[in-house]
């Protein structure tokens, strides 16, 4: 991920959207690798690996397991990750056509989910061809 989008994911709106665009994802090509990857950046964006396993109680090299897709995390490790950088997950009931049920939708919201969607797949493709930026 360039520089630029890295300081965009110190921002905790920037990387609630960009977590919850990784989860999208996953339950429409089932890729949780991609969302380690979010993890990660966002990890990266704001912290040391080293310190935030000291924040988290991650041991470091399970860390780096789990980044490398070395290891699968637990639900347990998945939501530490999330609540030490301030987040949590939300069960949302879908509709029959296995569709979110809509809420009051927040344009702001939407262009950021559309938006973190695009870089994730660019980052998937980059991923793929082995490219690094």
């Amino acid at each position: 991920m360039k520089d630029c989008d890295m300081q965009k994911l110190k921002d905790p709106a920037q990387a609630q959207a960009y977590l919850n665009a990784s989860l999208e994802l996953f339950f429409k090509d089932n890729d949780f690798q991609a969302f380690y990857g979010s993890l990660e950046e966002i990890v990266k964006a704001k912290y040391t690996i080293a310190d935030y396993s000291e924040l988290s109680g991650i041991d470091r090299e399970h860390l780096y397991k789990i980044f490398n897709n070395e290891a699968n995390p637990h639900f347990n490790t998945i939501t530490k990750m999330l609540k030490t950088l301030g987040f949590k997950l939300e069960i949302i009931k879908l509709n029959s056509e296995n569709q979110l049920i809509s809420k009051d939708k927040d344009p702001l919201n939407d262009a950021y989910l559309k938006f973190f969607q695009n870089t994730l797949e660019e980052w998937k493709l980059e991923e793929d061809d082995n490219l690094i930026l």
